[in-house]
């Protein structure tokens, strides 16, 4: 059982506050989707639970503190998929996805049968088989973002935090990957917290919502309780019609 809890969060980047204050919770099971417009500080909260800033406050998954657990422990409670990850240069696809094993892979061992049939289960289910031995960096911008979850899934992590997971996907391949997730949610128990700026598929599958704005929270709650027209155009700047 892997809730998350978040008390009194407040980040800065490049010196500037981005993160003030902030506090929620995310049961075990959850699909909680950031939404926000630019600079709401959505990847800095996302980068906190992952443990990659420093921050003040406190965050707890499965009741261990984020700022307490080694690197090792860290991320075999949590995976994390950014915006824009590094990828090593000359790196197979299998062996990007392999690094995803590395919390459960003891130092100057060698990989396991079952790390390696996690790795072949995961590519199959994101439908990149067929370019297992391919250099991630000569794919396409789509098909490197499904290398990057394929590694945060082999992690086998009970929480997935996932920034921006679609935008570089084609329509076919966003549902895929989403339901994907929803479905390792719902049969797993996985804990899911991503940002997503197409509102339209936050609000097909995630459950509860948090709105950001300069860096507070201004409205937490289902769809229907802050998909709403009016603020969307008071934190967006956007006229849109919401359709049930």
């Amino acid at each position: 059982m892997i809730p998350i809890t978040v008390r009194s969060l407040s980040a800065a980047y490049d010196g500037a506050q981005v993160v003030h204050e902030l506090s929620f919770e995310v049961p075990t099971g959850t699909w909680l989707t950031m939404i926000g417009p630019n600079g709401a500080g959505k990847t800095t909260v996302l980068r906190a639970m992952a443990g990659l800033v420093d921050f003040s406050g406190d965050i707890t998954i499965g009741g261990d503190r984020v700022a307490a657990l080694p690197r090792r422990k860290l991320a075999r409670l949590v995976a994390y998929v950014p915006q824009r990850p590094l990828i090593p240069a000359g790196s197979t696809v299998t062996d990007y996805v392999l690094m995803g094993r590395n919390p459960y892979i003891r130092y100057l061992a060698s990989e396991s049968r079952t790390d390696l049939d996690a790795v072949a289960g995961v590519l199959e289910r994101l439908d990149l088989g067929e370019f297992a031995g391919r250099e991630v960096a000569r794919l396409s911008g789509g098909e490197i973002q499904r290398a990057v979850l394929a590694r945060a899934l082999a992690q086998e992590a009970p929480v997935l935090l996932l920034d921006e997971p679609t935008s570089a996907l084609d329509v076919g391949h966003q549902q895929q990957v989403l339901e994907l997730v929803d479905r390792l949610r719902r049969e797993e128990g996985l804990t899911v917290v991503s940002t997503m700026h197409d509102l339209t598929l936050a609000g097909q599958y995630s459950e509860e919502f948090l709105l950001l704005d300069g860096g507070r929270a201004v409205a937490r709650g289902p769809a229907p309780d802050v998909l709403r027209e009016d603020l969307i155009a008071r934190h967006y700047g956007a006229t849109v019609e919401i359709v049930p």
